[in-house]
């Protein structure tokens, strides 16, 4: 191995081809620094990265033109906020899709359904994507820079008939084989200990800059992992470092020689992880590069996590005096953990401008053209947008050991944050300058703290930087918190997480079996040997997932991975599955490792096993679907169930790190994926078997998905409402009644449509509405709305207490129609109650069948704003649909279809206010 202080004949090269270039050209050092200056002054608050894909991944739903494919993705840059564009040439593997006399062309086949590659037809128009993109950015007056990704992985989800020809030629240069895959990264990365990977590297930079750019980008975020050790958990060594440093003077050195020889001077950049432990442990000096002006630029950030607060992520660069970028990672919204919205963005933008850096480096934003406004080249465009800020943006794993040690910002470690009494859990999110800002403290905005749960989790209790909040609006699948202004800062805050009351464990459905689990929906489901899918191997039968393991071949297995939190405490599931049949003990298996201990359950048509305890048990699995149920104790004890009684208990005695515990032959890498997550299917390269699993539920103790501050200055805000419902002592009595008092309502502007004896006082004193009228289809009730209702700002609340004793159609109906005085419509508030649910808007709610129930509406009279709960339970906040109506609330039959009987035990109205 040649030592890194050794330089490269590449590098001797370079030097030498600089000097001439530079006498060639005539330019002096001195001329070339103000070429330097100038390039570094150009207004550039704003670069957006385009990673290839308008060539490499073209719908195939589009036309096929020159100009096609440059609409497709950079014309979308037109308009917006952007000084500079990005462009990655593919990168895969040294694989590029630029026209390239010393790299491997991408020409692969897509295996992405919709989509294809164009490289090859663009090449025989006599251009390439970055060719496109450069003539583009010229003629719209955008920079545009290529990007070099330095190791990029994606090879380890292709066909092995798309694997660089340099990569399978020489698996001898690679961090791992996919036989011994290294538990970070993935085996196909190329090791930069190899002097013939450096120099492949610098040959495709050079023709890079050879192109019409402005300067290179260099992406170590894309994907972390330069070396062996690096793979395998450890950190990197003095001499690994080194090596990267000589690597970066060689590009400074090149750079600087096509500059001298064009007359224009290209700037260099660095995209980095945040953090310079987590860089040095990476092998990356950032603090030499910036101290020996290696590069120009500093951009810092990726979506692998975040290790420090984005004011301490500035400091790396301009602490050494280099202009350094905020990286704004964007990720798709496929995955349900993922909060693919505009305010986001917007969220996002505002807390890292909080930082003051020199600018923001925008990454897969292109996907996201629609989020394009949340573009903003200045912190004060910002101000006044609505936000979302979040503690854990996407659910990406961290690709590189030190990632994974030294994230400190995603305190979510895992896919879900387990809550428990006894332990407050902390999550540290960032904000906007808008929290400090007094102007905009007037603007009265709303401010809420949003935690995503699951299904009826349990009351929480929250804090905001030590300031406890007052109880939540709990719905089904989320809890809202009222948050003061003034207890949020700009920058850091620390959002403190308690369960208020012991809770049973909460089971969610991972997958019904009633379909394929797609890429799009995926997540975080993932295949490990996601190219041997194919029709035979993933099917519906029976409503359940058939898995097929077929093949005998290397990497062949057919099988689904899940991360487990690292904060779960007690572990359980339950699933149904049949065995059609197994040839191989490990051809259908259930792989549980909690962090702990692992232990690898097996599956044959007649025996249950756990593998590493050495416990068995007969049972018959092939006759027909079993419901199983497991559970891991804090002692770490296994359970199984089998239909309800006790098939095997032991303790799990294999230690979760321990490499025998471990799989080969998988094309994934996750981090922890063997310490900390669940695997179904197959896990036997040369065995095969099939198996149907359905209704697959995992509990990981009561969990958070995701925690979100949100900041609304729009009049979507239900900031009134939320204030209205914490001040009831503020409510005036408008209408008021109560069967009881053995009357029907007789207050003013009272009507009813009924036929007589359809609508009575009954003896335990409720009035009975009978709706199976055929000969009055439409029978209601109506109150004429007074004025009170109709001057601007008011708000009114309902309550009302009633039940459905038969039902068909939509049963019983309680609305509420009132002209806004904005805008003069007609707004309508309704909701209809069936016998065992309610209906309000989209939302059905299940009820207590043939109960009663007690209602409460706050409704918003100028936005048509309303909050409902049931039982005590908020299920609904929503806006009023407009109607061409009366103003007027009405009970009773609302639908031709509908017949029925109801009861109402109570009904109030109050209005709110001075």
């Amino acid at each position: 191995m040649r030592k890194s202080a050794m330089p490269s004949l590449f590098l001797l090269l370079a030097l030498a081809l600089t000097a001439c270039g530079a006498s060639a050209a005539g330019i002096s050092e001195a001329d070339y620094a103000r070429l330097r200056d100038a390039a570094l002054a150009r207004p550039r608050r704003v670069i957006i990265d385009n990673d290839g894909c308008d060539v490499t991944a073209y719908p195939e739903s589009r036309e096929i033109s020159l100009k096609d494919i440059t609409d497709y993705f950079n014309a979308k840059c037109i308009g917006h906020e952007i000084d500079a564009i990005s462009y990655t040439p593919y990168c895969v593997s040294f694989m590029m899709s630029h026209r390239s006399k010393v790299a491997d062309l991408n020409y692969g086949r897509m295996h992405v359904k919709g989509l294809r590659n164009l490289t090859q037809w663009t090449h025989e128009q006599g251009t390439d994507g970055l060719e496109m993109a450069s003539r583009f950015a010229r003629e719209n007056h955008f920079e545009i820079f290529a990007n070099m990704r330095i190791n990029d992985l994606h090879a380890r989800w292709a066909p092995k008939s798309n694997y660089a020809p340099f990569m399978t030629a020489h698996p001898e240069w690679l961090v791992g084989d996919m036989h011994n895959a290294p538990p970070f990264g993935s085996w196909v990365q190329f090791n930069f200990a190899i002097p013939q990977v450096r120099e492949r590297f610098l040959a495709i930079v050079t023709e890079l800059l050879a192109y019409d750019v402005d300067g290179l980008v260099v992406d170590f975020c894309r994907y972390p992992v330069l070396f062996p050790s690096v793979a395998h958990g450890q950190d990197a060594s003095e001499e690994e470092r080194g090596i990267i440093t000589t690597l970066m003077r060689e590009l400074r050195a090149l750079s600087d020689r096509i500059g001298k020889e064009r007359g224009h001077y290209l700037l260099l950049m660095a995209k980095v992880p945040d953090g310079i432990e987590i860089n040095k442990a990476i092998g990356i000096d950032v603090a030499r590069f910036c101290e020996e002006k290696l590069i120009d630029i500093l951009i810092v950030g990726s979506d692998i996590g975040r290790s420090v607060p984005f004011a301490k992520a500035v400091r790396m660069g301009q602490d050494h005096g280099v202009k350094t970028f905020l990286s704004i990672e964007a990720w798709n919204g496929a995955n349900p953990l993922s909060k693919d919205s505009l305010e986001l963005y917007q969220g996002l933008a505002a807390a890292a401008w909080q930082a003051k850096p020199d600018g923001l480096f925008y990454f897969n934003m292109f996907y996201h053209a629609d989020k394009f406004d949340a573009i903003k080249a200045t912190p004060k465009e910002l101000l006044l947008k609505d936000k979302s800020y979040w503690g854990r943006h996407h659910s990406r794993p961290d690709y590189a050991a030190p990632c994974a040690r030294y994230n400190r910002m995603d305190a979510v470690d895992g896919t879900w944050l387990a809550l428990s009494t006894d332990r407050t859990a902390e999550v540290l999110l960032e904000t906007g300058a808008e929290f400090q800002r007094n102007d905009i403290a007037e603007k009265n905005p709303a401010v809420q703290l949003i935690l995503h749960t699951g299904q009826n989790t349990p009351e929480i209790q929250a804090a905001v930087n030590s300031k406890t909040l007052r109880r939540p609006m709990c719905f089904p699948r989320k809890q809202i918190f009222q948050v003061p202004y003034w207890d949020v800062k700009a920058g850091q805050n620390r959002i403190q997480l308690k369960l208020s009351q012991p809770a049973s464990p909460v089971f969610r459905t991972l997958f019904k079996g009633d379909q394929i689990i797609r890429y799009s929906g995926e997540l975080p489901w993932r295949r490990l040997w996601p190219f041997f899918v194919k029709d035979e191997t993933e099917r519906i039968v029976d409503n359940a997932l058939r898995l097929h393991d077929f093949g005998s071949e290397d990497g062949q297995c057919v099988n689904f991975y899940y991360p487990i939190s690292a904060t779960a405490a007690n572990l359980a599931g339950c699933f149904d599955m049949k065995v059609e049949y197994s040839d191989a003990p490990e051809a259908i298996v259930l792989r549980l490792a909690d962090g702990k201990h692992v232990e690898l359950i097996t599956f044959e048509p007649r025996r249950i096993a756990f593998r590493h305890a050495q416990a068995a048990a007969d049972f018959v699995t092939d006759d027909d679907f079993h419901h199983y149920e497991w559970a891991i104790d804090e002692d770490g004890s296994l359970s199984l169930k089998a239909d309800g009684d006790e098939l095997l208990r032991a303790t799990m005695p294999m230690p979760a790190d321990d490499q025998r515990a471990r799989f080969t032959g998988n094309l994934d890498g996750l981090p922890y994926m063997y310490e900390r997550s669940l695997i179904i299917g197959s896990l036997s390269e040369k065995g095969k078997g099939a198996s149907l699993w359905k209704n697959f539920q995992l509990s990981q103790g009561t969990c958070v998905d995701g925690t979100e501050l949100s900041l609304k200055f729009s009049e979507d805000s239900f900031l009134p409402l939320c204030k209205a419902m914490e001040q009831p002592e503020r409510l005036t009595p408008l209408f008021h009644y109560h069967p009881e008092e053995g009357r029907l309502p007789s207050e003013a502007g009272w009507n009813s449509s009924y036929t007589e004896g359809r609508l009575k006082i009954t003896k335990e004193n409720t009035l009975l509405f009978d709706n199976s009228d055929a000969d009055n289809l439409f029978p209601t009730a109506t109150w004429q709305i007074p004025p009170e209702l109709k001057h601007a700002g008011a708000i009114v609340r309902l309550t009302w207490q009633s039940r459905v004793i038969e039902s068909s159609g939509n049963g019983f109906t309680l609305g509420f129609r009132i002209i806004s005085p904005r805008d003069g419509k007609c707004r309508l508030f309704s909701v209809m109650q069936r016998k065992g649910d309610a209906k309000a808007g989209s939302l059905s709610t299940p009820t207590a069948s043939g109960e009663f129930s007690s209602f409460q509406a706050w409704i918003e009279i100028d936005t048509g704003h309303y909050i409902l709960s049931i039982n005590g339970q908020v299920v609904a906040m929503d806006t009023m649909q407009e109607v061409f109506a009366p103003p007027l609330l009405f009970m009773g039959d609302g639908s031709s279809s509908c017949e029925g009987i109801a009861e109402l035990r109570s009904l109030d109205v109050c209005l709110y206010g001075n």
